[in-house]
C-alpha cells in the first residue's frame, strides 16, 4: 500500500474498484445473455422459466462462498507475511471444500428436483422448460463453484488481468454456444443451460490450467491438501457474511416469483426477468466498488490513517452514486428499447414500461447501502455488515412485496424494492453518520 501514498484518492477508487466490478458483471453475464436469447427465440413464457430457476445460481455461490469466502482474506494475509506454505494450504483447504460442497449441492439438487421446483413456484406453463433448464444447470455447480475459488485464488495472488481474461472467456463462450444451441439448434432453455454449463467448464478448466502453470502464484502439492480442521473451520467463518448475503438474494427471487404468479402471472414473472437483469448491473457497479476499496479503507483503518480513511470513503460513494445515476438515467428514459433487447411482445411491453419506471425510481441507492455493508466491514463491525444486509433483502423488503399487492395490485410488487431501498438508505446513512464521529474524535 506504501505505492498508494503518491496516488490521488479517486485514482485509487477507479484502479482498484473497476477490476473488481467487471469481475462481478462477467460472472452475472451469463444469466443476462440466457435471457436475451430466449426471450428473442422461444418467447414471454421460457424467458419467465429462466426467472423460475435463478435463485439456483445464488445457491450455487453461496455454498462456494461459505467454502471459499474467508479464504481469499486469510491467503492474502499469508502472502503478506511471506507465509508461502501457509498460504498455499488455505488454497488446498477452499478448494477441496469447494470442490466436495459443490458436488453434494448437485446430489441434493437431483434427488430433490420436483421439490426444488415447487420451492421456486414453477406453474404448469412453466414447469417443462423450468425443469430442462434446472437439470442441465444443476450439472454446472461444480465447474461454476471451482471458477470462482480458482478465480479469486488468482486475483488475490497478483495475477488481476489473468483473472479477468479466464472469466472473460467463459462470457464469449457463453455468447457463441448460446448462439449455436439456441438459434442454429433450436434447442430453447436447454441449449441455453448446456452453453452456460461448457461456458462454465471452459472458465474452470482454463483457471486450473493456469494454476497449474510455472506463471501461477500458488504452488500445487499433496502436502496443500491435507485436511486441517482448524484451517477449514476459519474460512467457513470468515465466508459467512459474503455466503448469507447470496442466500438471502435467492430467497428474495423465489418471493419475488410467487407473488408475480399470483398476481400477474407468467407474464410478470417474464418481466421480473429482465428487471432482474437490469438490477444485476446496479448492484454489480456498486458492489464492485465496494468491494475494490474495502482493503484499502481496512489498511487505512488498521494503521491509524483516519483522514485518510474518511476521504477514500466519501469519494468513493459519491464516484458509485454518479456511475449508478447515469445509468439510472438510461433506464429510465429508455424502458421500451431495454425491453425490446429481452424479445418483449406488447403484452409484455405494457406491463414492463412501467414496472420497470417504478422498480428503479430511486435505484442510484443501491450504492449508499452496498457502501455502507464495505464500510462496516471495513471496520470490523461484520455484524452491522450482516444486520444491514439481512434488514435490506429480508426484514424490510420482504414484507413490502407482500403487502403492497394488497393496495395498488401488481405494481405494487415492483414498487417494494424502492421503498425498501430508501428506508435503508436513511438507516444506512444514520449509522455511518455515527461511525464517523467517532472516527473523528479519535483524528483530533
Amino acid at each position: 500500500m506504501k505505492e498508494l501514498r503518491k496516488r490521488s484518492i479517486m485514482w485509487i477508487i477507479v484502479s482498484y474498484s473497476v477490476p473488481a466490478a467487471m469481475t462481478l458483471f462477467i460472472t452475472a453475464f451469463y444469466n443476462i445473455v440466457d435471457r436475451i436469447f430466449i426471450g428473442n427465440c422461444n418467447g414471454s413464457v421460457a424467458l419467465a422459466a429462466l426467472s423460475i430457476c435463478y435463485p439456483l445460481s445464488f445457491l450455487v455461490a453461496a455454498v462456494g462462498l461459505f467454502c471459499n469466502g474467508g479464504g481469499r482474506s486469510i491467503f492474502e494475509s499469508y502472502l503478506k507475511k511471506g507465509q508461502e506454505w501457509k498460504a498455499n494450504h488455505t488454497f488446498g483447504m477452499s478448494f477441496l471444500m469447494t470442490a466436495a460442497s459443490e458436488i453434494f449441492l448437485t446430489i441434493f439438487l437431483f434427488v430433490f428436483m420436483e421439490e426444488w421446483l415447487r420451492l421456486f413456484s414453477v406453474t404448469e406453463s412453466t414447469y417443462t422448460d423450468a425443469k430442462s433448464y434446472f437439470e442441465i444447470m444443476a450439472l454446472g455447480c461444480v465447474p461454476q463453484g471451482l471458477t470462482l475459488v480458482l478465480c479469486d485464488f488468482i486475483r488475490i495472488g497478483g495475477k488481476l488481468k489473468e483473472e479477468i481474461l479466464i472469466m472473460a472467456l467463459g462470457a464469449i463462450a457463453n455468447i457463441i454456444l448460446d448462439w449455436v444451441f439456441v438459434v442454429v439448434l433450436q434447442q430453447g432453455v436447454k441449449g441455453a443451460a448446456i452453453a452456460s454449463v461448457t461456458a462454465q467448464i471452459i472458465s474452470a478448466l482454463a483457471a486450473g490450467c493456469y494454476i497449474m502453470s510455472k506463471k501461477s502464484p500458488i504452488k500445487i502439492a499433496k502436502k496443500f491438501f491435507i485436511i486441517d480442521d482448524r484451517l477449514c473451520t476459519r474460512i467457513v467463518k470468515g465466508g459467512l457474511i459474503a455466503g448469507f448475503i447470496q442466500l438471502l438474494l435467492g430467497v428474495v427471487v423465489v418471493v419475488y416469483n410467487r407473488e408475480l404468479n399470483l398476481w400477474g402471472q407468467t407474464i410478470a414473472v417474464s418481466v421480473y426477468s429482465v428487471t432482474a437483469s437490469l438490477l444485476m448491473f446496479f448492484m454489480m457497479l456498486a458492489a464492485g466498488i465496494g468491494q475494490g476499496i474495502r482493503p484499502i479503507l481496512s489498511e487505512y483503518y488498521e494503521n491509524g490513517q483516519r483522514k485518510l480513511f474518511l476521504h477514500t470513503m466519501s469519494a468513493a460513494m459519491c464516484f458509485s452514486l454518479l456511475m449508478t445515476g447515469m445509468l439510472w438515467i438510461l433506464v429510465e428514459l429508455f424502458p421500451e428499447q431495454i425491453l425490446s433487447i429481452f424479445g418483449a411482445d406488447a403484452v409484455m411491453m405494457t406491463i414492463g414500461v412501467s414496472a420497470i419506471r417504478q422498480n428503479f425510481i430511486i435505484a442510484p441507492v443501491v450504492s449508499i447501502i452496498l457502501l455502507g455493508v464495505s464500510y462496516f466491514q471495513a471496520v470490523k463491525k461484520e455484524k452491522i455488515a450482516m444486520l444491514l444486509s439481512f434488514l435490506w433483502q429480508i426484514a424490510v423488503l420482504i414484507p413490502f412485496i407482500y403487502l403492497l399487492p394488497l393496495r395498488k395490485g401488481l405494481m405494487g410488487i415492483f414498487l417494494a424494492r424502492p421503498i425498501c431501498e430508501g428506508i435503508m438508505a436513511i438507516i444506512v446513512i444514520f449509522w455511518i453518520q455515527r461511525s464517523y464521529s467517532k472516527i473523528k474524535k479519535m483524528t483530533k
